[in-house]
């Protein structure tokens, strides 16, 4: 029996075995239809190797569900962990939102936009989200935030238009190399 006959017998969806590498490949982020595939660089090919890419292949779909998924601490490697918001120590979603509105205030000084995302940010984000690190605000936080706000009577629009100084602080981040937020890679 040869290693292709071996390796037919063991199945493992998600796992790819192709030439001399292997790959899992999951859906991310959680509810997209976005196939990642991931190769494991320095694995070869056999069955002990294929039960452990499927056992992290599990330990990823597992976090996916969770909202926990960070591609740094499995795949550091990825081109994707590298955009991942590496906060330091201490470093909040309070402090995020003003580092970014300073930065927005540089170009839009005289912006009305400018004024509605200071507004809601002081109003609203930094009571609810201030105090949480800022490489652990989840969407759960966001979605438990939006239902009780939407039981005060407060339309989908207007929810949006809260969390929109949030969303484009996060990109902003990403997008910058801001020293207070991202770690050596």
């Amino acid at each position: 029996m040869g290693r292709k006959e071996q390796l037919q017998k063991v199945s493992y969806p998600g796992v790819i075995a192709r030439g001399n590498c292997i790959m899992i490949q999951f859906v991310w982020p959680k509810g997209s239809q976005n196939q990642k595939k991931v190769t494991l660089k320095g694995i070869e090919i056999n069955d002990k190797n294929l039960k452990y890419a499927y056992g992290l292949l599990t330990t990823v779909k597992k976090e996916i569900d969770l909202g926990v998924f960070e591609w740094r601490k499995h795949f550091p490697d990825h081109k994707l962990a590298k955009t991942e918001l590496k906060a330091q120590a201490g470093y909040t979603v309070h402090q995020l939102l003003e580092d970014y509105l300073k930065d927005y205030a540089k170009d839009y000084r005289e912006s009305i936009t400018l004024d509605n995302y200071t507004y809601r940010t002081r109003t609203f984000l930094q009571p609810k989200f201030g105090h949480i690190p800022a490489d652990h605000l989840t969407a759960a936080h966001i979605v438990d935030w939006a239902i009780e706000s939407g039981k005060k009577n407060r339309t989908t629009v207007t929810l949006k238009s809260y969390i929109a100084p949030l969303r484009s602080a996060y990109k902003w981040a990403r997008s910058t190399a801001i020293p207070a937020l991202n770690t050596t890679m």
